[in-house]
């Protein structure tokens, strides 16, 4: 991808109906747009290898935070603070400077015209990369969900950590053995 945008010709800035990205050009030619959905891991990475490419770089995710899946198995045993686990997009980029951050929802994506459709504007590219992440996959089981929340998200985390602080409190107002055995039994997967 990097040698495919270092040899790419740059455009002139009147076939261009707008301009993206924080990068100012003073010339009549602009750099190549390059749009990027997702800050997770995927986003970050392609910002990271963009850095020092010839490109303005776009980045549109619908949370201002990106939270460390590896630190939420912290979170649900109480062992650390839900706030603690995640960071500004802002901050893990190395040059926000020279990046433009979007904080939205992407509702559509015009494939031919090029145009990513948010809520309330959009965004032409000449090159996209969606990087939006994965969700938990409960094997056509989807009632299952609300009752085995995943912590791979700050929700899905606080919710394990409150079911686990209420099935503790739960067993200490218990007066006979067999509720306080049935709301004691956790099972981790």
């Amino acid at each position: 991808m990097r040698k495919l945008l270092e040899t790419a010709p740059l455009k002139e800035e009147k076939q261009r109906p707008e301009k993206t990205g924080a990068m100012q050009q003073n010339t009549t030619e602009i750099l190549p747009r390059m749009v990027i959905i997702g800050a997770d891991f995927g986003g970050l990475q392609a910002t990271q290898t963009l850095r020092k490419a010839p490109v303005q770089v776009t980045v549109i995710d619908r949370s201002n935070l990106r939270v460390l899946p590896p630190l939420l198995y912290r979170v649900t045993p109480a062992d650390m603070f839900p706030a603690d686990t995640s960071a500004p997009i802002l901050r893990l980029l190395r040059d926000p400077l020279q990046m433009a951050v979007i904080l939205a929802e992407v509702t559509d994506m015009a494939g031919e015209e090029q145009h990513i459709l948010m809520h309330d504007h959009t965004v032409t590219y000449d090159y996209l990369i969606v990087a939006t992440g994965a969700r938990y996959s409960y094997i056509g089981h989807d009632t299952g969900e609300p009752c085995a929340p995943g912590p791979k998200s700050m929700d899905g985390a606080v919710l394990i950590l409150r079911n686990i602080l209420l099935a503790f409190e739960g067993t200490e107002r218990a007066k006979a053995h067999e509720p306080q055995k049935m709301l004691f039994t956790l099972v981790p997967v």
